[in-house]
């Protein structure tokens, strides 16, 4: 709730399990992921700022967040998170982000880094976490210029790279990821089972919002 405007929501509002509570202003457009709430430049400009922030336990969180440790520079419009780590879901997170308010619309740059994120606490359904085993991870590199993260996002560059090694995924998981929904069906009358991994790896690029 306190770092709610970093994501775009309103400092103080209880947001269930999104970037922002679905009930006032700064609330997410129907089917979207993102915050299309602008920043404030005008507030980032006005003011400097260095906080340092360490959260050892997180309770009741949609997302399995365990652990924090951040550093917020804010200088001349500049704002910098050097680090915003997490520990989530038995794995490791860590990213720098930066973000130039100085000019109409912001420039920001993000570097990211997962390591050792266990499926089956990343996966929120009980059904499909008990079946899913496996740890996956990943590097992001992506740059981008908008005034709110929607806009960062939707016209975001750069390279996204994920892996995952030795593991086991539910068949009818799997279907539904790719939306095959005749597969699905298929599934459901036969049974699931256990699709084993060797292991995995997806290369993005990302031009203009598209990976």
């Amino acid at each position: 709730v306190d770092l709610g405007g970093f994501l775009g929501t309103t400092p103080g509002s209880k947001a269930k399990g999104t970037a922002a509570p679905s009930s006032e202003a700064h609330a997410l457009p129907a089917g979207k992921l993102f915050p299309d709430t602008p920043y404030n430049l005008a507030k980032l400009r006005s003011m400097d700022a260095d906080v340092k922030l360490k959260v050892e336990h997180f309770n009741a969180t949609a997302v399995p967040l365990e652990d924090m440790d951040a550093h917020l520079l804010l200088d001349a419009g500049v704002l910098r998170l050097d680090p915003l780590n997490f520990g989530v879901a038995d794995g490791t997170v860590r990213s720098t982000i930066r973000m130039d308010a100085r000019e109409k619309v912001m420039a920001t740059q993000s570097r990211i880094q997962a390591r050792g994120l266990n499926l089956s606490k990343l996966i929120p359904s009980a059904k499909f976490g008990k079946s899913t085993i496996g740890r996956v991870g990943g590097d992001f590199s992506l740059h981008g210029s908008g005034n709110s993260i929607a806009a960062m996002m939707g016209n975001s560059n750069g390279d996204a790279g994920i892996g995952m090694g030795t593991g086991e995924v539910s068949k009818l998981l799997m279907k539904l990821a790719g939306l095959d929904l005749g597969g699905v069906a298929k599934v459901l009358v036969t049974g699931d089972e256990q699709i084993p991994i060797r292991c995995g790896m997806g290369d993005f690029s990302v031009h203009d919002g598209i990976m």
